[in-house]
């Protein structure tokens, strides 16, 4: 049964509490997994529009691996879209931990994994509810971002001659390449990597936890690493890290979140990329520990921003269902505030219920609202705390 759900939170002075099925009081739509043809839905969600008339999502799952949408239309009904993409057709077996799909802010979103031949690279792009597909040769992709138009993706090659870097404008056309450190020797190992287009760098955190940059304009050509930047405090990020850059006070900052490699303790660090890139090898960065952190966005929301962060291991009331914390984030100084402003789960806790598994932002008729993934069940919320004018057009009446 299509739920509608109010979340137990204060807001404006009053208690929300549960409603079910009444769709003109609800803020928070919630879509169960619908018969797609995979049992283990929405492990991996990115917003697909840019929302002008409602708002599209992009949904990764799993046994059988498909990407399929969400529509959510003005006045917030949602649909799931009529033809999921059936992802043996593009030549994907499988899926890891924690899929890569990113997505480009005007539409598209694009799907980087293993092929089914262990040699080459399978991206799925383009309109998330028409994807096309391309194949290269490299080993198993380790991060993906989009700058631009252009998607960067980065592997991991325990052969020094070989490609660990490749570069899709979309045309087929995709250079590739050996990316190094800056001792111009060691292969990167990456964990996250983010393209800052405005200043033409590429940003990139490897597993060992060192953050290095190269020129945009010269990957693959002539692109030479920064100087090592390592923070203060040696980390190893996992699998799912994640940068965000955020521009602000005349800087731009990186927002670095992952959980520790192999282990369930998590971290947020703010760098100062405009230090980073100076190559300050002792740099420090604000830190946050987070234990049980596996996905994270920053989120501008009614001119704030936010840094957002799931925990599903989280403990809410005594069951092990997961939660989602909204910490604010002032980027003219990078101050990143210990304390959430607002924490969000489901109003009924179930036990393993893996809320907050992933975490992403969604164009919905004009606004930034926030959408989060738990075991086979997606959330979009439609009005929040932080931003409390409920986005639906029109809203319903009171």
């Amino acid at each position: 049964m299509k739920r509608f759900i109010l979340l137990a939170i204060a807001l404006v002075g009053c208690k929300w509490t549960d409603f079910d099925d009444l769709s003109d009081q609800t803020w928070v739509r919630s879509q169960d997994k619908p018969s797609i043809g995979s049992t283990d839905y929405a492990i991996s969600i990115t917003g697909a529009s840019t929302g002008t008339d409602g708002g599209t999502l992009a949904v990764v799952s799993t046994d059988a691996p498909t990407l399929s949408t969400i529509h959510y239309d003005a006045k917030g009904t949602d649909k799931v879209g009529g033809s999921p993409a059936k992802l043996g057709q593009f030549f994907i077996a499988s899926l890891g931990e924690k899929p890569i799909l990113v997505n480009d802010g005007m539409g598209n979103v694009a799907l980087v994994e293993k092929a089914v031949d262990n040699n080459q690279i399978a991206i799925v792009s383009g309109p998330a509810d028409a994807p096309n597909s391309a194949n290269v040769a490299g080993p198993p992709p380790d991060a993906a971002t989009y700058g631009g138009s252009k998607l960067y993706i980065a592997a991991t090659s325990a052969v020094a001659t070989a490609p660990n870097f490749f570069i899709d404008d979309g045309t087929m056309n995709m250079p590739m390449c050996a990316l190094v450190e800056s001792d111009n020797t060691t292969l990167l190992s990456t964990a996250a990597i983010a393209a800052d287009t405005a200043n033409n760098r590429l940003w990139v955190w490897t597993k060992a936890g060192k953050v290095f940059s190269y020129p945009l304009d010269t990957l693959c050509a002539s692109a030479t690493a920064s100087a090592a930047y390592t923070p203060a405090t040696a980390f190893s990020p996992g699998t799912g890290a994640h940068i965000s850059l955020v521009t602000g006070g005349g800087k731009t900052w990186g927002v670095f979140a992952a959980h520790a490699d192999k282990a369930t303790n998590g971290v947020v660090m703010v760098l100062d990329l405009s230090a980073a890139q100076a190559a300050d090898p002792n740099g420090t960065a604000e830190q946050l520990a987070v234990d049980g952190l596996l996905s994270s966005t920053v989120a501008t929301f009614d001119t704030m921003t936010y840094v957002v962060l799931g925990i599903p291991s989280k403990q809410v009331n005594s069951t092990q269902a997961g939660q989602v914390e909204i910490h604010p984030f002032d980027p003219t100084t990078g101050a990143l505030d210990a304390m959430s402003m607002e924490t969000l789960n489901d109003a009924q806790p179930e036990n393993g219920q893996l809320f907050g598994r992933d975490v992403t932002t969604m164009q919905y008729n004009g606004k930034t609202i926030l959408v989060v993934a738990a075991s086979n069940e997606v959330f979009a919320y439609y009005r929040t705390s932080v931003y409390p004018t409920d986005t639906r057009n029109p809203p319903p009446s009171p």
